[in-house]
């Protein structure tokens, strides 16, 4: 036997608060996940000293949106809730070491394999992305931390150096 139910939306029963819409395509929103995109906060050249995270910015005058993950300190990225998260960065780096190194640092501890590695001739720009799945708790939080064993230099600005995440499930 098969059932079939018809609703438009669904509303959480104690405040009556839109939980789920389908609009007549057919489309799925959910208007509560959490999500962040956030830019590099300095237009110019920043020196990361090894095992520094990377400061962020949500400005008004930069492409940035955050709902329900907080950016704190400028560097820590934080979940209100527990559950899967997409989580991505990208960090231009502009130095003549010949491998940088940038990864997810989560809760202050170095307890996952987030990482990614650039390797190139000396004096090259280049970028470094990082896209991830992350099993994370309430109030967890993660960093893009530079972990390449000395300073790195990079550009730290507006659509260079950017991460965002946002909640799976």
């Amino acid at each position: 036997m098969s059932s079939i139910l018809k609703v438009s939306e669904i509303q959480d029963p104690t405040n009556g608060n839109t939980a789920l819409s389908i609009d007549s395509s057919g489309r799925v929103f959910n208007p509560e996940v959490p999500a962040i995109l956030a830019q590099g906060k300095t237009e110019g050249n920043v020196t990361f000293a090894n095992l520094d995270p990377v400061t962020f910015t949500l400005a008004a005058d930069k492409a940035t949106y955050s709902k329900g993950i907080t950016l704190v300190s400028e560097t820590r990225f934080t979940v209100p809730v527990t559950g899967l998260y997409f989580a991505s960065f990208t960090v231009y780096v502009n130095d003549a070491n010949t491998a940088r190194r940038f990864q997810w640092r989560q809760n202050g501890a170095f307890n996952n394999p987030h990482g990614g590695l650039e390797q190139s001739g000396a004096g090259a720009a280049r970028s470094v992305s990082v896209t991830q799945i992350m099993d994370l708790s309430a109030n967890d939080y993660i960093e893009v931390v530079n972990a390449s064993g000395g300073n790195v230099v990079t550009y730290n600005g507006n659509n260079h150096t950017f991460a965002s995440m946002f909640l799976i499930g």
